[in-house]
């Protein structure tokens, strides 16, 4: 299921020019490697512990199906995070850690900026800044539609 990073293309129902894909990776398409700090992995992490509150937020919980890494056939996942900064989401499989641990990964560095800001998803201020994304997301399709 591979989508480049940072595209506005996702597995999932939602696209636009505000959401990025992070983290899709797929046999027999490159993908940066490096080393990412210990405290943004256990950030990342933590969302991925909490996923279901920020698709429940900002997906209606959707489910896409499991997936199996095609890097190794080790490790599967079937949900998603989902972080905000307030004007941009960002999309990744709940694998991205099996990515960074596994394959060493190093996601780009404006989503771990974002990662770091972003309050965690079961909390009042990740509900708010969902809430906020998604009324914006609204206006701006009424907007354009006029």
């Amino acid at each position: 299921m591979w989508d480049p990073d940072l595209g506005h293309e996702t597995q999932l129902p939602r696209s636009g020019d505000d959401i990025l894909a992070v983290g899709w990776l797929g046999k027999g398409h490159d993908f940066p490697c490096g080393e990412v700090r210990s405290e943004d992995l256990a950030r990342l992490k933590e969302f991925v512990r909490r996923r279901s509150e920020s698709m429940l937020r900002l997906l209606g919980g959707v489910f896409a199906g499991v997936h199996t890494c095609e890097i190794c056939e080790r490790c599967h996942g079937a949900s998603n995070i989902a972080v905000l900064d307030g004007r941009r989401l960002w999309i990744a499989p709940e694998m991205i850690t099996h990515y960074v641990e596994a394959h060493e990964y190093l996601p780009p560095a404006s989503f771990l900026e974002a990662l770091s800001l972003c309050p965690l998803p079961d909390s009042d201020e990740y509900q708010e800044l969902a809430a906020s994304f998604l009324r914006n997301r609204v206006q701006d399709s009424h907007a354009a539609a006029d």
